[in-house]
């Protein structure tokens, strides 16, 4: 289990830390999204691992990975974590799938036992490690065994989340998508049970206008796009409002903290500070 989580954090290190911006980034392989996975977190690793304010963290975290998987760091050219409804079954159900700009070691994986369905054949790594399906000499998805059979099974990509890594901003070193669709009777219960109040009792009306987010991370230090779509044109314009009333509570929060002496998170404070004054909202009809 330790690539599996280590190759997870090798993608979700872009988020914290300066990122160099992408020019050509390709597009993203959706062959392997079931309809149960409702958001994903998609990473360039290239474009952050030489960053000096990262370099330190990441030169431990790729050892730790390139001692076990099939492959060189400097060789990953996309990773997507893929994500189900629930997280308590995170772990069990999730997947990630990467994408190489060289193939990998196969005499790396030489005696690895196998697996096969759905007439595709698979790695059993063991133990609470996934089982990875290697569809071509640069694509490897990684899953528990069970996910992973339901993968191979999958006939036609297609859900809300396929139609939503197919708009993404592919010029962004990193992107974190969430789809509202699978997940909107259950946030609409909550909302029911505890509903917000105050200034916040607008929010409520979100899961009923929200299609899907994506958070863009570009190539500044503090570079940061917020995109809301929404089910129609009005529902982006409410959407839209109510983003940037949330970036002004934020920053009135932020800055009541910034004014207190000898606040022991005040570096926490400046950065967020930094990252609410840098945070671009739009929002349009998805």
């Amino acid at each position: 289990m330790r690539t599996f989580h280590g190759l997870l954090a090798l993608g979700l290190v872009a988020l914290v830390g300066p990122m160099v911006s992408a020019q050509q980034n390709s597009a993203i392989d959706t062959s392997f999204v079931t309809r149960e996975f409702v958001a994903a977190v998609v990473v360039r690793p290239q474009q952050l691992l030489n960053r000096p304010h990262i370099a330190p963290f990441a030169g431990q975290l790729v050892a730790q990975v390139e001692e076990k998987a099939p492959f060189a760091a400097k060789d990953v050219d996309t990773v997507v974590a893929l994500f189900p409804a629930d997280p308590d079954s995170f772990d069990k159900q999730m997947a990630i799938l990467i994408k190489l700009t060289a193939p990998y070691d196969k005499q790396k994986v030489q005696g690895v036992p196998t697996g096969t369905h759905a007439g595709k054949t698979y790695y059993k790594l063991g133990g609470d490690a996934p089982c990875v399906y290697a569809p071509n000499g640069t694509t490897l998805v990684l899953a528990q065994e069970d996910a992973l059979k339901r993968i191979l099974e999958l006939q036609k990509p297609g859900g809300p989340l396929v139609e939503a890594l197919g708009k993404i901003d592919r010029s962004m070193s990193a992107n974190v998508v969430f789809t509202m669709e699978p997940l909107r009777p259950l946030a609409q219960a909550a909302i029911q049970n505890d509903p917000p109040e105050g200034p916040l009792a607008a929010y409520a009306k979100v899961p009923e206008l929200l299609e899907v987010a994506e958070l863009g991370l570009g190539g500044k230090t503090y570079d940061i796009t917020l995109t809301l779509s929404g089910k129609d044109a009005a529902a982006g314009k409410q959407l839209h409002a109510m983003a940037n009333h949330a970036l002004a509570l934020g920053k009135q929060i932020v800055g009541a903290a910034a004014l207190q002496e000898d606040n022991p998170t005040q570096p926490m404070v400046e950065s967020g500070n930094k990252i609410l004054a840098a945070t671009n909202v739009t929002a349009t009809a998805n």
